[in-house]
């Protein structure tokens, strides 16, 4: 029913808006599907990090970016790239939920048959992944600013980076489901919710 609904309502935007989101939406589904159906599903490969990331993070970005400004502001030929570095924090903050997820399980997705990414690597260097992740995501956010395509005040995210990195060394010391797993995910919202609330405020004054 869900999958009804959003369609229809991708439908209507796509006459409204146009065919990019008609192909960004098929895209996006195409994905959702392909990561937990068919015979090789993303969610069983190294490459479900990614897969998450740019869908969550950089997709739903560019529709909210591409839907509100479409009709008011010329679009050139690198919109894209500049929308994948706009969302280059969600990219990376939510490719670590589903990476610190398949760290906490990988011994027991290998007897499932699933060989994530931790797997190949090992839990050590994909907890330094993980890091470099959030690394990754901050330098986005200073290159956005930057480059002038947020406010200055959104630099003011900047400020959650003592509790990220809190909650990033206590998961690291004990990379746990039950207990440590949460603070990624409150990750992603000190960072993400944090940037938009500052790109708001910047915006109104």
């Amino acid at each position: 029913m869900l999958t009804l609904i959003s369609a229809i309502i991708g439908t209507i935007l796509s006459i409204k808006v146009g065919w990019i989101i008609l192909l960004i939406g098929i895209l996006s589904y195409l994905i959702g599907y392909c990561y937990s159906g068919g015979p090789y599903p993303i969610l069983k490969t190294p490459f479900g990090e990614p897969a998450s990331g740019i869908t969550m993070g950089y997709n739903i970005t560019f529709l909210g970016l591409y839907i509100n400004m479409y009709n008011v502001h010329p679009f050139d030929n690198f919109f894209w790239a500049k929308a994948i570095i706009v969302a280059g924090p969600a990219i990376f903050v939510i490719a670590n939920v589903m990476l610190a997820n398949n760290i906490c399980d990988v011994t027991e997705d290998v007897k499932i048959g699933r060989k994530t990414l931790p797997y190949y690597t090992g839990r050590k260097t994909a907890l330094t992944i993980l890091c470099c992740y959030y690394v990754l995501a901050y330098i986005f956010l200073i290159l956005v600013i930057v480059l002038k395509y947020l406010p200055v005040i959104t630099l003011g995210s900047l400020l959650t980076i003592p509790l990220v990195y809190h909650t990033t060394k206590t998961f690291v010391k004990n990379p746990h489901k039950e207990s440590t797993f949460t603070g990624i995910l409150v990750n992603v919202l000190l960072v993400l919710i944090s940037e938009i609330i500052f790109s708001l405020v910047g915006l109104a004054i």
